[in-house]
């Protein structure tokens, strides 16, 4: 129905540690509309009981707050109207990987460095896909990025679609940086200070300040916060280490905030962008 196949349940989706909020936003949309197409008298307080749901589980993803609060100002007269707005809302959306592809063009290695990526992005994903399809030929160095280890994913897409990829660990992300020609990563929302993306993302961005290699964020405007970032809480201790002794401390945390000084500029569907473009009163 949205052009791709539905792969999860909400109890499924909600437990996926290894997905981009615009990967997700589609799976869950697509869950959305599989539901909203099921006889249901009570289907508008269903539908908002699910966004409610999404909005707690999910409070870093602005990409997906944005669409909540879009479809929360809608007033549909069924539920086929509803599947309607979703399916525009994603088509609009769905191409945003071209406009930034046109503007990496320009930013690409000219010696034929490779590029640095990080955990499991769709925009960045998308984009690298479509410059390889334009013809451009380099290197990716992807983070496994642990602890959930998305970066193997996000490394086998890019596989497949022919792109040259090499897997490395996260302690080796500094040996990655200093051999690119540029860092490119995404991001799951931007403050005016800084950008909010996985863990490991800064230690990435203080290497190439060492370095002196440059660093492009991946962001479309829905992703663009005036507010402030929520607090992140602590993860699963499970992923890091099983049966862990009483007197061991262990902290997981999957999302850092990343200061504005360490990117040369956001890549945006309207061209390169820096912080003060996008938040002039910062």
């Amino acid at each position: 129905m949205l052009g791709e196949p539905l792969m999860k349940t909400f109890s499924e989706l909600f437990n996926d540690n290894t997905s981009g909020s615009v990967a997700l936003l589609k799976q869950f949309a697509n869950i959305l509309c599989n539901n909203l197409i099921k006889p249901d008298s009570r289907w508008q307080e269903t539908l908002a009981a699910d966004l409610a749901l999404a909005g707690a589980r999910w409070p870093h993803f602005t990409v997906i707050h944005h669409f909540i609060k879009s479809i929360k100002t809608e007033a549909f007269s069924s539920p086929e109207v509803a599947v309607k707005w979703i399916e525009g809302y994603l088509a609009t959306w769905n191409n945003v990987h071209h406009k930034w592809a046109d503007h990496m063009q320009r930013l690409l290695p000219a010696d034929s460095r490779p590029i640095t990526v990080h955990s499991h992005s769709e925009s960045v994903k998308s984009t690298l896909k479509e410059l390889h399809t334009r013809g451009y030929s380099f290197q990716v160095f992807q983070t496994l990025s642990g602890p959930a280890n998305e970066g193997v994913i996000q490394a086998r897409s890019l596989v497949d679609s022919g792109l040259n990829v090499t897997l490395l660990t996260d302690a080796m992300s500094a040996f990655a940086v200093k051999e690119s020609g540029l860092v490119l990563l995404g991001a799951d929302g931007l403050y005016p200070s800084g950008f909010m993306n996985k863990s490991g993302s800064l230690n990435i961005c203080l290497a190439a300040g060492l370095y002196k290699i440059p660093v492009y964020v991946l962001i479309d405007s829905r992703k663009i916060s005036n507010g402030l970032p929520e607090t992140e809480t602590a993860r699963s201790t499970e992923e890091i280490i099983t049966n862990a002794p009483p007197n061991l401390d262990v902290i997981n945390f999957y999302f850092e905030l990343v200061s504005h000084t360490y990117v040369s500029g956001y890549i945006t569907e309207a061209g390169l962008k820096n912080s003060r473009d996008l938040f002039p009163a910062g």
